[in-house]
Formats: C-alpha cells, sequence, structure tokens
C-alpha cells in the first residue's frame, strides 16, 4: 500500500541517520560521507542529506522498515545535559546554514524569522519562567513526568534559540 503520510510520521528531513540506507556509489558523488568540521551534536546528517538532495538521489519511503529508537524517560539529573546539548546543536546550526546556504538548511534548523518570533513570543508570555520554576526542585532521580517533560522541552528550546542568537 502507498505511504500513508500524518503528522505523526512526517518529517520535513531529508535523510535522518536513525533510519535510512544509500548506495555507496551516490556517498561518493557528493563526496564522502559526514562533513567532519562539526564538532559538536548534530546536523551532520542532515547535511549530508541535502547533498545527496542537490544530486537528485531519490527518497523512498518504505513503511514496513521500522525503526526502535529506544529513549528512557529523562531524570532529574539529565536536565542541564539537555540544555548543554541544545546550545550546542544551535552552534552547530550555523554551520549547517554555512555549509548548505539553502531555505532547506534554515526550515531544518527552525532558524527564520516566523520560528525567531514564536520563540520570542512565548518568551514573553512567561513560559520559559513557569517551565524553570517547575524544574527547579525535581530530585536528580526522579523520572520526569508527562509535564516535567514538556517543561524540559521548552527549556531546551528556549536555550536552544538563545545560543542560535548568541552565536550568530
Amino acid at each position: 500500500p502507498p505511504p500513508i503520510w500524518t503528522l505523526t510520521n512526517y518529517s520535513g528531513n531529508y535523510f535522518w541517520t536513525t533510519n535510512v540506507s544509500v548506495a555507496r556509489a551516490q556517498l561518493d558523488a557528493v563526496g564522502g560521507a559526514f562533513t567532519e568540521t562539526f564538532r559538536e551534536y548534530g546536523w551532520e546528517d542532515i547535511e549530508l542529506g541535502l547533498r545527496l538532495r542537490f544530486a537528485g538521489t531519490r527518497s523512498t519511503f518504505n513503511p514496513r522498515a521500522l525503526v526502535y529508537h529506544y529513549k528512557p524517560p529523562p531524570r532529574g539529573a539529565q536536565i542541564e545535559g539537555t540544555l548543554r546539548q541544545a546550545r550546542s546543536q544551535a552552534r552547530t546550526a550555523h554551520e549547517l546554514e554555512h555549509l548548505q546556504p539553502h531555505w532547506r538548511a534554515r526550515l531544518a534548523t527552525g532558524d527564520y524569522p516566523a520560528a525567531r518570533a514564536l520563540h520570542r513570543v512565548g518568551r514573553s508570555l512567561g513560559g520559559v519562567d513557569r517551565a524553570r520554576s517547575r524544574l527547579a526542585l525535581t530530585e536528580p532521580d526522579a523520572e520526569l513526568d508527562k509535564r516535567e517533560r514538556a517543561a524540559l522541552r521548552t527549556l531546551a528550546r528556549a536555550a536552544y534559540y538563545d545560543e542560535l542568537e548568541r552565536s550568530k
């Protein structure tokens, strides 16, 4: 049957290394695998995917090719590491945009005016302060509950956009 696209399985990214394959000849045609200049977290797979896309490599979705990427629920002790990773990913986003100065890179990284404006509005409405308050008393060994995980996502998004602004 044809693939069924929904909001839960859609990805705007063309090549995400969680579950992809590509012929060696296609990799060689775009200069090899990952760009080794990325020194921090993230975007190396997206950069390779953009090279493949621009070279005309076709993407095929196979709904029978499943991947299970298990991530245990985060714990209180992981909060600071998650925020460091978000800041690192923002710095690397600039590197992706430098290597691939294309709207697709900006869309993937969220580095475009509407996304930045949405971040500023969210911050001005106090969401970041509420998220910080929710996580302030979290015990290091405690598994984060649903609301705490949402608060952590809010803080990570804020850390990402703050670092994106700072590292320009």
